[in-house]
């Protein structure tokens, strides 16, 4: 198994103020504060892998922009292609200890040659990646960047993964409907289109295992508790089957077909 962050979750002002236990209101935060954010989600990222035994060596975090993979999918993927600098942090490169490729820049080309090089050296025969229709355009751009990658090792030859999609951000989803039974079902107003859902059931061990590494995350917990508790359920969800035209808002523009962005996008967790 390797548990793959694209980012670390860092440009979350709310995570922020909440981790300093401030208000958020009239609060100045500088680069240096959400770059200290970042690490306090790795730790708890790490902390929750461990508590469901997780080697800490199946652990990788790419450290790429929270909040601006969407920018970096909607430009031209090329050497040429001008370096996003991270609105919060200032930075315009992943720290050098999560850099993979070292050298490598805050550009799509370069997040999507990390994703092959993680695949080549790991050989996954199965993939878990958000869904294209998930809300957070963090999520929904990790998909158009691992799809590609996929894309361009098959035609190298290599073995295409199977591939399994699950799902966060959806409107009122998961809260709504038959959460406080533990039993949670698809969205009702998810189009499926292609593709099908599966269900895992989970024994109540693992529930229980599930809602513990959900509590490690304690700077999320004090602004999304309810929300990241609705995921420690009696099953998992997923998606199989490639949807035909993928969605992912970007500053209100659909960057993958055009169209109009969809309503809440304010929950967020790391990608």
């Amino acid at each position: 198994m390797r548990v793959v962050w694209t980012t670390s979750g860092d440009g979350f002002p709310r995570g922020v103020a909440s981790a300093e236990g401030i208000g958020l209101s009239g609060a100045h935060f500088t680069p240096r504060d959400y770059q200290s954010y970042a690490l306090i989600r790795e730790h708890e990222a790490r902390a929750a892998l461990e508590s469901l035994g997780v080697r800490p060596q199946s652990l990788t975090f790419l450290g790429f922009p929270d909040d601006g993979l969407c920018q970096l999918a909607s430009a031209q993927p090329s050497t040429n292609a001008p370096v996003f600098r991270s609105p919060y942090t200032s930075r315009i490169s992943p720290p050098p200890s999560e850099q993979i490729i070292r050298g490598v820049q805050y550009r799509g080309l370069d997040l999507r040659r990390e994703l092959e090089h993680v695949m080549v050296a790991f050989h996954p025969t199965l993939i878990l990646v958000p869904h294209p229709a998930d809300e957070h355009p963090d999520h929904c751009s990790t998909h158009i960047f691992l799809d590609d990658a996929i894309e361009r090792l098959a035609g190298q030859g290599g073995t295409r993964p199977h591939v399994l999609h699950y799902l966060i951000h959806y409107r009122g989803w998961p809260l709504a409907g038959d959460v406080a039974r533990g039993d949670v079902s698809p969205p009702a107003e998810f189009s499926m289109r292609e593709g099908r859902w599966l269900s895992l059931p989970l024994t109540p061990a693992e529930v229980a295992s599930k809602r513990e590494a959900v509590l490690a995350h304690h700077s999320q917990m004090l602004v999304i508790g309810s929300f990241m508790l609705a995921f420690a359920r009696t099953h998992e969800l997923f998606v199989e089957g490639e949807p035909p035209v993928p969605k992912c808002w970007c500053n209100g523009e659909n960057i993958a077909t055009g169209g109009t962005p969809s309503q809440d996008r304010h929950s967020r967790s790391m990608p």
